[in-house]
């Protein structure tokens, strides 16, 4: 179906739409821009399958599909995005110009949709977009509609996770965070962010910061993170960070930030360390407080951050009354640290001096298999979990139980024992690589990131305008 013989169609149906023109723009978020649209100006359609069949999907765009209303209301076992040859094959048109009419698939319309009068969305064309009357969306043939989102502003749990692109991820990282914020995003809102702001309060090669941060971006979403169900932007990305952040230091002591343990820790024994260094806490806390986050997952070490940004939010809240949500720091039950491989006492950490400590997400499988048969054990010959006589085959043990989803159920020896763990993680690397390796090479990483950039300043603005307000900027 062409595009005349598309027009004629909503006509044929009783859709009343306005044609707006506009250069060739592949993403929502460039179609909005350029038109002056806000997300909630705008919708999207989606193709999905359930179970063994197709359906199509329209939703507001500054709202979420919530899957497990969408899975309540079509009685399915399965649902997933359709994939971009399933798309086009049954649609006939390239990803990112879906139209609201698709004869062949029912539609199932979010309530939400009504809440606005006009809604502009895709005509299976890159240089025009149609503003759909979105009553007249009800006329569609075979349509139903149903609640299946949730307004991205309005969650009761919003989990904050941020991520500096500063060395090489590796597997301690997927173990103790990534796998888990995967897991969790089908509970209330989950925001990811890669926080490069941070990574500069020490020096950093501009390419290889430019690199790390889409590398880190490629990585979350290999790991499972779905940009339809959660928030995936980069810091620098939304201004509100820096501008909340300025605010905050101005509520904050000098002593408070000289107590951090981290800071005490990176400007140990150096000769000049950044005031970024010495004041990033205060950024970390705007990051937080934007969103009313309620949840921050962290590792132990930084709990102290977090305490730190509920401390800065109850101060502003007395002085200014209520403003911020006051997050608590969950620290992982299972998996939440993974040791070093050649100095199991010590956390496994990108930026250990000895390259053989760490296993890399994106790592040579056959190193990291060797790294694995060269990590450090003990002289007893019992393979058991004991963390205070037998850290290094305790360590061991985690890593293969986590990543197999297995317990290791093999004999004592420790040669056989390490061949077991890195056949687990060679296996891994492998599969989490090809993944990686499809995602930053289709071209669509900037897409997400700039949707996502945009989706977070859409929260976040109301936040901050609404501080400026309280501590008395003149707005224009």
């Amino acid at each position: 179906m062409n595009m005349n013989d598309y027009e004629n169609k909503l006509k044929e149906l009783g859709i009343a739409f306005i044609k707006a023109e506009h250069p060739d723009l592949r993403t929502p978020a460039e179609v909005q821009s350029y038109l002056g649209l806000t997300l909630a100006d705008g919708l999207s359609t989606m193709i999905m399958k359930i179970d063994d069949r197709f359906i199509a999907v329209i939703r507001r765009d500054d709202c979420r599909l919530d899957f497990k209303k969408l899975k309540k209301e079509l009685k399915c076992k399965s649902i997933r995005m359709a994939n971009d040859e399933e798309f086009e094959k049954i649609t006939g048109m390239p990803i990112g110009a879906a139209r609201v009419y698709n004869p062949n698939l029912k539609t199932y319309l979010d309530n939400k949709l009504f809440e606005k009068e006009f809604l502009t969305g895709g005509t299976g064309s890159f240089i025009c977009s149609f503003r759909y009357k979105t009553e007249d969306l009800k006329k569609i043939p075979v349509s139903e509609i149903c609640d299946i989102t949730e307004d991205f502003s309005k969650k009761e749990k919003i989990v904050f996770s941020g991520i500096q692109p500063s060395g090489n991820l590796h597997i301690g990282n997927y173990i103790g965070a990534v796998r888990q914020w995967a897991a969790g995003q089908d509970e209330g809102l989950n925001i990811f962010c890669v926080v490069d702001m941070h990574a500069i309060t020490v020096s950093q090669d501009p390419k290889t910061l430019a690199q790390r941060t889409k590398e880190i971006a490629a990585i979350l979403l290999a790991a499972g993170i779905d940009p339809q169900k959660s928030l995936l932007f980069v810091q620098s990305h939304n201004p509100d960070h820096a501008n909340l952040g300025w605010v905050l230091n101005c509520y904050l002591s000098m002593g408070q930030m000289s107590r951090m343990t981290q800071y005490k820790e990176k400007s140990e024994g150096k000769e000049s360390v950044s005031v970024g260094l010495f004041d990033y806490p205060a950024l970390m806390a705007a990051d937080i407080l934007l969103y009313d986050t309620t949840e921050v997952p962290v590792g132990e070490d930084q709990k102290q951050h977090v305490e730190l940004t509920r401390d800065v939010a109850e101060r502003f809240n007395a002085k200014y009354g209520e403003t911020f949500v006051l997050p608590e720091p969950v620290v992982p039950k299972v998996g939440g640290r993974v040791m070093s491989l050649v100095d199991p006492t010590k956390k496994m950490s990108k930026s250990d001096a000895n390259p053989n400590g760490a296993i890399g997400l994106l790592e040579d499988p056959k190193i990291a298999r060797k790294k694995i048969m060269s990590a450090v054990t003990d002289s007893g010959n019992e393979v058991k979990l004991d963390w205070k006589n037998k850290p290094g085959i305790s360590n061991l043990l985690e890593i293969y139980s986590q990543i197999s989803g297995e317990q290791y159920s093999g004999g004592n020896n420790y040669g056989e024992f390490k061949l077991a763990v890195a056949d687990v993680v060679e296996k891994f690397l492998i599969n989490f690589q090809q993944k990686y390796k499809e995602i930053s090479e289709s071209g669509k990483l900037e897409s997400v990131l700039e949707i996502g950039a945009k989706r977070s300043y859409e929260i976040s603005h109301r936040k901050l305008l609404e501080v400026y307000d309280k501590v008395g900027f003149v707005r224009l």
